[in-house]
Parts: structure tokens; C-alpha cells; sequence
């Protein structure tokens, strides 16, 4: 506040049209918003930067199956595309797949890849025995 020596008034500095308290909890509540959003961004974007991973519950790896099918059944990200030995499958919305695929007698290898949707890819092989 400055005082004018004309009219013995007191007179404002208008260096903005908000007091200063309004200015500090606009700028506050910016920074938040800012932090926030960085959060966000790093949140939905974290998947770019992540591995993906395949889990195969069934069959184990030596595992002797009887019949002439072999269910396989696991877990990968969300509406992956699976290839099992030419085959083609998607996860579900949970990521979990479960299909069983026709085998020849004998020695068998299980050649399991998923690859999401940014082009990622995982693979597993696994060797069982159709009995």
C-alpha cells in the first residue's frame, strides 16, 4: 500500500486483479492438478515399459497326458493373442485362456507365445507325452 502525498489516501498496487492469498491456492491447487495428471499418464502408460508375462498352470513341463488332446490352460495379459503350435486363441477379458488342442502319440513339444496388443511378446515351450 502506498500513501499518496495529493489526497492523503491510501492507494493499492494493482499488480493483479486477486490478492495474493487467491494467487497462492490457485497456484496450489495448478501444482496438484499437475502432479495428478503426471500420475495418470505414468499409471496408464506403465504397460509400454512392462514385460509381458505368460503363466502355464497346465500341462507341466514332462507331463504325461492321456487321450489324444492336451489341455493347456493359463494366464496372460488381458485379450492377448495366444499361438499354441500354429493354433490361434485370445485371453479373455480377465487374461486367463483355457483350450485344449489335438496331439499325436508320442513326444510332444508345446510351443506357447502370447503378444499383446503394443506387439510384446512372451513364449514358453513346454514338452509332454500323449500317452
Amino acid at each position: 500500500m502506498l500513501l499518496d502525498k495529493n489526497d492523503s489516501t491510501l492507494m493499492f498496487r494493482k499488480s493483479s486483479a486477486y490478492p495474493r492469498r487467491h494467487r497462492s491456492v490457485f497456484f496450489m491447487a495448478a501444482t496438484f492438478c499437475l502432479i495428478l495428471a503426471g500420475g495418470y499418464i505414468a499409471f496408464r502408460t506403465s504397460s509400454l515399459f512392462r514385460a509381458l508375462g505368460i503363466d502355464i498352470e497346465k500341462p507341466v513341463e514332462g507331463e504325461f497326458v492321456r487321450g489324444d488332446a492336451v489341455s493347456i490352460r493359463g494366464s496372460t495379459e488381458p485379450n492377448s493373442r495366444l499361438t499354441i503350435n500354429g493354433y490361434e486363441a485370445f485371453s479373455g477379458d480377465d487374461g486367463r485362456f483355457d483350450l485344449e488342442l489335438p496331439m499325436q502319440k508320442g513326444f510332444n513339444i508345446l510351443d506357447i507365445r502370447a503378444k499383446n496388443r503394443l506387439g510384446k511378446e512372451a513364449r514358453i515351450v513346454r514338452r509332454v507325452v500323449v500317452e
